[in-house]
């Protein structure tokens, strides 16, 4: 998976869940930061976020939030860009373990 095919699975994701809560036209780019950057998300959102993204990749992880990380003061939010990194690194342990099988 390319960085470029990441973003655009997340943004849908976050385009589709933000327009559920009734929040259309939002503006989502990869520098976005759902978790305060966009009124109905937060962590229990990301979450339903990430389990739509791993759904859509056909991938499977024990990973809670992508848009969720770790910085020197605590957990912290992220963005589009970094949400997708981490989609990208759950795809390449997806590959090694299917191919270790």
């Amino acid at each position: 998976m390319s960085k470029d095919e990441a973003i655009k699975i997340v943004i849908e994701v976050i385009k589709s869940i933000a327009e559920c809560f009734g929040e259309e036209d939002v503006k989502v780019t990869a520098g976005t930061m759902p978790i305060g950057g966009i009124k109905c998300f937060d962590s229990l959102t990301c979450v339903v976020a990430t389990a739509d993204c791993l759904e859509r990749c056909n991938l499977e992880s024990n990973v809670q939030s992508l848009f969720v990380g770790k910085n020197a003061q605590g957990p912290c939010a992220l963005t589009i860009e970094k949400a997708a990194d981490k989609l990208i690194e759950i795809s390449e342990k997806n590959q090694k373990t299917n191919k270790d099988k």
